[in-house]
């Protein structure tokens, strides 16, 4: 093989670098606004909170749930920042926190329909899956890094419901990623839950028995599997294209490939993924000899609000979240 030939096929394999480029425009929130990108060819944007502290700071990124909405919102006047706004609260000045919008979401964007994927672009629809999901956000986390100011050799990835899903596989695809939190989310393949809410009455007409109601789901399932790709028919909310990719891959699996520390957290009241797939993963990691830290916690739902608490600030996400920033940062105070 000539010289030439080596040199190409060898640029063909360097691991692709990505570059922080500024937004000059001045947000009216605490973040800045930055872009790059990543391995598809993709321009990605991420945000990340300013600081006045010196010296380097580690970074916590966290993965939104599911659906296409920005991380941030405008109501009336005002711009509104979502749950990466308690981590900023928590992390107290000791860390540097970044988000990253999903690729075919525009910044204060707000479906009809938060969660879901049922108003949202043919581009969402066609970026919608872990893979593809997961690479923007090991890009921005990588050109973050690149940035003054940022330790380079901590770094907590946390994600909330899909999120967590999500987070699982960004960790396991950065070898620098040094903890990871997967919060009310799934363990083992996502059909299960899917099976889990359908049998428990969560999932599916109330009107049909238990053992109907799982049939629609593996159905169901086998009518995504016949048309794997298709980014336009959807079943619960989002296209077939996501849940192939997701149903697919497990966070059980990512997570034993991951060397790091882990954190999980779920309620035993949620109705979006079943506490069961929880002890799933939970015992599945413990018994691979993973380090574990978890929080099952009795009576909280899918955010972790218990019944005959006041409506108004999420104060039970908020504790985990701040339980996670402590346990990343000053790991003595959760022994």
């Amino acid at each position: 093989m000539s010289l030439v030939a080596v040199l190409a096929l060898t640029s063909l394999t360097v691991p692709h670098a990505p570059v922080a480029e500024a937004d000059r425009a001045q947000l009216p929130v605490p973040f800045d606004r930055y872009s790059t990108t990543d391995e598809f060819g993709r321009k990605i944007t991420w945000y990340i909170s300013r600081t006045t502290t010196r010296g380097r700071l580690p970074l916590i990124v966290f993965v939104q749930g599911s659906g296409n909405f920005s991380h941030f919102t405008q109501r009336g006047q005002q711009i509104a920042g979502g749950l990466q706004m308690l981590l900023l609260k928590q992390a107290k000045d000791r860390a540097r926190i970044l988000v990253v919008e999903k690729p075919g979401v525009k910044y204060l964007e707000l479906p009809s329909q938060p969660g879901t994927a049922l108003d949202s672009s043919a581009e969402f629809r066609r970026e919608d899956t872990l893979p593809r999901w997961a690479a923007a956000i090991n890009a921005a986390i990588r050109a973050a890094r690149s940035l003054p100011g940022i330790d380079p050799k901590r770094t907590l990835v946390v994600g909330h419901s899909e999120g967590g899903h999500v987070a699982g596989r960004v960790a396991l695809n950065d070898h620098a990623v040094s903890h990871v939190a997967c919060l009310s989310t799934s363990g083992p393949t996502q059909l299960f839950d899917l099976m889990e809410l359908a049998r428990t009455g969560h999932l599916g007409d109330t009107r049909q028995s238990a053992d109907e109601r799982v049939r629609v789901v593996l159905e169901s399932w086998k009518q995504i599997q016949a048309d794997a790709d298709n980014p336009d028919k959807f079943f619960a909310g989002h296209s077939y294209r996501h849940w192939s990719s997701y149903i697919q891959n497990t966070l059980r699996d990512d997570l034993m490939g991951f060397a790091g520390q882990i954190y999980l957290a779920q309620g035993t009241r949620d109705s979006a993924v079943p506490v069961s797939s929880f002890d799933v993963l939970h015992a599945e990691l413990l018994a691979r000899g993973k380090c574990v830290t978890a929080e099952r916690i009795a009576g909280a739902d899918h955010g972790y609000f218990k019944p005959g608490e006041e409506s108004g600030p999420p104060a039970g996400l908020e504790k985990v979240l701040g339980n996670v920033v402590e346990w990343f940062l000053t790991p003595k105070a959760m022994k």
